[in-house]
């Protein structure tokens, strides 16, 4: 699939370049001229709720309105008492923080069952208006239970990035409508999938917010999305709290103020790689982030 979506996002990239066109103008023009983007990757400091209260608290002023952040750490299903109570003392804080509706919880599909119920009864319990959402409590090939989950909760579940398939949405739509969709147009095969997605939750009235954490060139695709339909609701962002050099890569849209505008919309899929400064960071194979490891959240190996 991603070798897949690479090639129809060149093609593309290559025949709005030729025509002078977006991509978007190619596939049916603008439905908006900006969208709000939320932030990702700004909790890398030490495990404790008043870090975590900090970071976050630097994060809205930035103007962002809806942080996501993992309480869990590097905690896997069965969680004991005291790792429970260690994440919801995280939590507790981070709904102290955040404006209603500005928290999103991801728990990077480390949750069983019995875990994810708890820890939504607790959100549950103190109040659900400050989250808007819960992102995959459970491993992505049981949408049974993330069904089951989203149906038994006033908040939503997220869940999709890693989706290989329209069909496999269409399934979790058959069984729930309390879902925020997070296609990712790698794991799709392109755009064009993606956009499938887009429209699969403009005929149910379900939001969309792409998944993007690999780079320019996945924000430029998750633009096109945004532009081309209604039902995208917000961008994700890791730009302010990513190495420099991950800015100097490419020319590319930015978040400003927790906006992402598109008002002029270049060629193609609006992204220029800086060969030069792309040479100056070779491939490093360890440049990845253990999300099972303790300390990961710092995400020393991709800085």
């Amino acid at each position: 699939r991603g070798v897949i979506a690479a090639v129809v996002m060149a093609c593309l990239d290559i025949l709005g370049k030729r025509a002078g066109l977006s991509v978007v103008a190619l596939l049916g023009g603008k439905v908006r001229d900006e969208i709000p983007a939320y932030t990702n990757g700004w909790y890398r400091t030490e495990r404790t709720p008043e870090n975590f209260s900090k970071a976050a608290e630097n994060a809205m002023g930035r103007g962002y309105s809806v942080v996501k952040f993992d309480p869990f750490g590097s905690h896997v299903s069965p969680l004991s008492s005291d790792s429970m109570q260690e994440c919801l003392n995280i939590i507790n804080e981070m709904e102290l923080t955040a404006n209603p509706g500005g928290l999103a919880a991801e728990c990077h599909q480390r949750l069983d069952w019995l875990d994810a119920k708890a820890v939504l009864d607790y959100m549950m319990g103190r109040g659900s208006s400050a989250w808007a959402w819960i992102e995959e409590p459970l491993p992505w090939w049981d949408p049974e239970g993330l069904a089951g989950l989203a149906n038994s909760s006033p908040i939503p579940v997220a869940t999709g990035e890693n989706l290989t398939s329209v069909r496999q949405f269409e399934d979790l739509v058959s069984r729930s409508r309390n879902l925020i969709l997070q296609p990712d147009v790698m794991n799709l095969g392109g755009i064009t999938k993606a956009l499938e997605v887009c429209r699969l939750a403009e005929r149910h009235g379900l939001r969309v917010c792409p998944h993007d954490a690999q780079g320019p060139v996945s924000r430029a695709c998750c633009v096109q999305l945004a532009a081309l339909s209604p039902a995208v609701w917000m961008l994700e962002d890791f730009d302010p709290w990513n190495a420099p050099w991950a800015q100097e890569i490419a020319t590319t849209y930015r978040a400003e103020r927790g906006m992402i505008g598109f008002t002029d919309m270049p060629p193609g899929l609006g992204v220029t790689l800086h060969w030069d400064k792309v040479q100056e960071h070779p491939y490093d194979p360890d440049g990845w982030v253990p999300l099972f490891e303790t300390g990961w959240e710092q995400r020393r190996g991709a800085s």
